[in-house]
């Protein structure tokens, strides 16, 4: 089965992807409707993260395993996004949960060093406490 550049195809109620994506389906088709398809990303290596200190770059990249394409260009993303801010500033955590929810669709594992991992936003969201606000007092 030749393929194009792009998405899976679906044949005969089976999902294909071109053999070098490192993606296996996990779908079914009932008649006319698809039932939720996950797609299984093959575990693509490992990354190692250190903040380094004070001095510019922050931040040293080491390849630990796995495919060196992806990691170096995740690595190049990463810097991009995290490569000139300090783990004190507040642009830092978000920054740094999105350098990890890239390497979570990429399949590739994100080893901190020097610095706490990210937070998991999702219990953030669920409500787990109270949340206590202040509101600046009226002008006159």
């Amino acid at each position: 089965m030749a393929f194009r550049d792009g998405p899976a195809r679906c044949v005969r109620g089976v999902l294909h992807y071109p053999p070098d994506s490192g993606r296996r389906p996990r779908a079914e088709i009932s008649g006319d409707h698809m039932i939720e398809e996950q797609e299984v990303l093959e575990p693509q290596g490992t990354v190692r993260i250190t903040f380094t200190g004070s001095v510019i770059p922050h931040w040293r990249y080491e390849f630990v395993e796995g495919n060196r394409e992806v990691i170096q260009d995740l690595v190049r993303r990463a810097n991009t996004v995290i490569g000139l801010l300090p783990p004190g500033d507040p642009q830092f955590r978000r920054n740094q949960n999105r350098v990890q929810r890239d390497a979570d669709r990429e399949a590739v594992t994100i080893e901190w060093v020097g610095v706490d991992p990210p937070e998991d936003r999702s219990a953030m969201n669920q409500g787990d406490g109270p949340v206590s606000a202040t509101a600046a007092p009226p002008r006159r």
